[in-house]
């Protein structure tokens, strides 16, 4: 009899233990349900926080834009109508020299533009005469060559009211440059760099508009 009650409290203390596993077991259960649905929801929260900040930097954007081209004064632009056979416009000419004097601030940008250029096509630096110096970014030679170049494209700013003028100059630079055998791939990847150059320097005030705008000028290019 009294082992009869030994057994019977054991087996009673067994369904405790089991009882009291299986109610850990379920809590467990259910706290991993509440993480689970805690990280969605912050997930959820996250994801709507990014696609609203998304928004407000679209509005932003439009914004700016909308500014840039009321802040316009058109009457400060006397373009003629050679300028619009080259796909200029009086905004365009707003765009492009607002752009390129915040631009001339910068310390070497034009060696900036030549290092996109040779980031986007390595192989072009063989074209060019200081292919082979150390320190390339440093160099007298490409800081020389690059002031340069600057100095071209501030010829066309300056006279994007009469481009017609400097056609001529323009042509003669071109064939300049053919014995150096500079292909039009390569203007077209220089471009990508002076593009490249603008956004690393001007940041969210290179917006579409300006691009466009830049575009039509190495169009004349």
């Amino acid at each position: 009899m009294i082992s009869d009650n030994y057994i019977n409290q054991d087996q009673k203390e067994v369904q405790q233990l089991q009882q009291q596993q299986r109610e850990e077991q379920e809590k467990e259960r259910q706290d991993q349900f509440e993480r689970e649905e805690s990280e969605k929801l912050a997930d959820k929260i996250l994801e709507e926080e990014k696609q609203e900040k998304k928004r407000e930097e679209q509005v932003q954007q439009k914004e700016e834009e909308k500014k840039k081209e009321e802040d316009f004064d058109i009457s400060q632009h006397n373009l003629v109508e050679n300028a619009q056979e080259y796909g200029m416009n009086p905004k365009k000419v707003f765009f492009v020299r607002s752009s390129w004097s915040q631009m001339q601030k910068e310390p070497d940008f034009g060696v900036s533009i030549f290092m996109n250029f040779f980031k986007i096509s390595p192989s072009s630096i063989q074209i060019f005469s200081f292919r082979d110096v150390e320190n390339l970014q440093e160099s007298k030679e490409l800081k020389s060559h690059a002031s340069k170049v600057v100095a071209v494209i501030d010829r066309i700013i300056q006279n994007l009211e009469s481009i017609s003028d400097i056609i001529p100059f323009l042509e003669q630079l071109g064939r300049d440059h053919l014995p150096f055998r500079v292909k039009q791939p390569h203007y077209a990847m220089f471009e990508q760099a002076i593009l490249r150059t603008f956004e690393d320097k001007l940041g969210s005030e290179f917006d579409s508009l300006t691009r466009e705008a830049w575009s039509s000028v190495y169009k004349i290019l």
